[in-house]
């Protein structure tokens, strides 16, 4: 499968940048510098009529999730469970905001971006069984999250890993 162009003209940038390649970086480099390359590469992200911060149960403590709501969006939307890339290694709710919020914006949907445990604090499977509880509580209290979504309630849920 082909390299998409932007991804592709992104990674010859951001070589002939001299980035190191995030594969030859420690675990806690690499979460550094995904960290501060993502969050701040979008210097205006889209607005949101809602963003708020909590946390739901998982398999071995609290779980944050930011769940953001857009703007224009009805008074019920649907509700989108994200959870970012970094093959369970790196990544973290704050990294991801932008994508959120634009996946938020462009779809009209609730996005509620999860953050769970990650490898090698961690080890497998630890991350998916929090990206179980986190959607399944999501699920079961869409209505006490003040109106995310409305019968039948649909949630798509988008890991963020590329494609084999």
């Amino acid at each position: 499968m082909p390299l998409d162009p932007q991804a592709d003209a992104l990674l010859k940038q951001m070589k002939a940048d001299g980035v190191p390649d995030i594969s030859e970086m420690s675990v806690p480099q690499a979460r550094a510098f995904l960290d501060q390359a993502f969050g701040n590469m979008v210097p205006n992200p889209e607005p949101m009529a809602e963003i708020r911060d909590f946390t739901v149960p998982g398999p071995a403590g609290r779980l944050p999730v930011r769940l953001y709501k857009p703007e224009g969006s009805e008074a019920n939307p649907p509700l989108v469970v994200y959870y970012h890339g970094g093959g369970w290694v790196i990544g973290n709710v704050h990294a991801y905001d932008a994508t959120c919020r634009a996946l938020a914006s462009a779809s009209g949907c609730a996005v509620a971006s999860v953050e769970y445990r990650l490898a090698p604090e961690t080890s497998f499977p630890a991350a998916p069984e929090d990206c179980y509880a986190a959607t399944k509580w999501l699920v079961e209290n869409a209505s006490p999250l003040e109106r995310i979504s409305k019968p039948p309630l649909q949630v798509p849920v988008r890991i963020g890993t590329r494609p084999k």
